[in-house]
């Protein structure tokens, strides 16, 4: 009677082992993120995502009846907020004892991020029949039965602090004169190729906050210097501006910057500057300032040449030159200057020519008579390596039999007679 007793007890023992295991599930959550110059930022702004990593392991075993062992275990995990208003991820019940969380609100306030782990272990334990025999199957490995052990639960949580503060972001170009179409005090959203760009941030319209740049991120790489340079090629920047209002970081405002490469290029005569001729020769030439269009942005970093074309002549010329005329030389590239320059009150202008009647520079010899003279010269414009034509000017020269000349490049034209005074440029 004593021993059918305390079997009994045993069995009442080995049955409180299986539903009280020993194990204790430890969470270790914290924030990751976002980092500021290596320092992750207790706060965050509206909108922005503050990151999480957390995992989970055990302390202890779950209680073994006589020969079991844990043969497997299996983890999962859930992530809440504290507040509908915050938007987080994963959602729903995920598998594993580690994970990422990322988690933000477009409303200010204090919110807790939690997460909960739960491992339930795989246990096998060998078959024996009455009399305490190990039984085997039919191939001769030995039989075993399977059992679970479980869940067991731990929970792990951080905060999510997030500041209630906005502020202004303009665009101020390298380029300050207040001088382009739709400028405001120096400000625009559209920028020439290569172009520098200044970030500027600003407190919200109404209120006294103390806002200072912090970085910016466009095509997914982040400058922490307020000026960059813009593309080599047109499009649209898009900028994610991030400031410290108050000393939390905040952001991103964004703010689309318009990149337009030059449509167009043209020729004018050089302000203050008179027809060249020499007294009793046939000569003309005149001084030519080149420029890039449109004149809203600035191009200080496009540079401009000419290059090669045949020339086609007529007449006087055929007989100087011979077929074919002489080709156009590969010119030097000319970098804009991206201030107005006063002797073409043109901008990004890129240099002057010196366009004569005679491709080498030189008056033309007797006898005289009818002929032309023709380049149509390409003018290539570079920013790194965005390069193509952007214009074609047709440099054209003249002569009769007295002598007297005509030139024109881009429309401006220059003439002498043969007689003329010797006049400069």
């Amino acid at each position: 009677m004593l021993r059918l007793v305390l079997c009994l007890l045993w069995a009442v023992l080995l049955c409180a082992g299986q539903a009280m295991a020993e194990v204790t599930v430890v969470v270790d959550m914290k924030q990751t993120g976002p980092v500021v110059n290596g320092v992750v930022q207790p706060r965050v702004g509206k909108n922005i995502a503050a990151t999480y990593s957390a995992s989970a392991s055990y302390n202890g075993t779950p209680t073994l009846h006589d020969e079991e062992e844990v043969t497997g275990e299996a983890w999962t995990h859930t992530v809440t907020a504290s507040s509908s208003d915050v938007n987080y991820s994963p959602t729903g019940e995920q598998s594993g004892n580690a994970v990422g969380i990322s988690a933000s609100s477009a409303k200010a306030g204090t919110y807790t991020i939690s997460v909960t782990f739960s491992v339930t272990f795989t246990i096998k334990t060998p078959v024996k029949d009455s009399n305490g025999n190990y039984q085997y199957n039919s191939d001769g490995t030995q039989q075993f039965t399977t059992r679970t052990n479980g869940p067991y639960s731990g929970s792990g949580s951080a905060t999510l602090n997030v500041k209630n503060g906005k502020f202004e972001v303009k665009i101020k170009p390298n380029d300050l004169i207040e001088q382009f179409a739709g400028d405001t005090n120096g400000y625009r959203n559209k920028v020439g190729i290569g172009e520098t760009i200044n970030v500027c941030v600003f407190p919200e319209t109404g209120t006294s906050d103390s806002v200072s740049f912090d970085h910016v991120v466009f095509n997914q790489i982040q400058y922490s210097q307020t000026n960059f340079k813009a593309d080599d090629f047109p499009g649209t920047l898009a900028l994610d501006v991030y400031a410290k209002v108050n000393g939390f970081l905040e952001g991103p405002e964004s703010i689309g910057v318009t990149v337009i490469e030059p449509s167009g290029a043209g020729l004018v005569r050089k302000i203050g500057s008179g027809v060249g001729h020499t007294h009793n020769t046939g000569s003309v030439s005149f001084y030519g300032m080149c420029y890039l269009t449109p004149g809203d942005v600035s191009f200080a970093a496009v540079s401009v040449y000419e290059d090669t074309c045949p020339s086609t002549t007529t007449g006087y010329y055929t007989l100087r030159y011979g077929t074919p005329g002489p080709v156009h030389p590969l010119g030097s590239a000319n970098p804009c200057d991206h201030n107005i320059d006063p002797y073409a009150n043109r901008r990004n202008v890129f240099g002057q020519d010196n366009i004569s009647s005679d491709p080498h520079h030189a008056t033309q010899q007797l006898p005289f008579s009818e002929g032309t003279f023709t380049w149509t010269i390409p003018w290539i414009f570079q920013c790194g390596t965005n390069k193509k034509q952007i214009a074609t000017m047709t440099h054209r020269a003249t002569i009769n039999a007295s002598g007297d000349m005509t030139i024109s490049k881009g429309g401006v034209m220059a003439s002498a007679k043969f007689s003329d005074p010797t006049s400069s440029r």
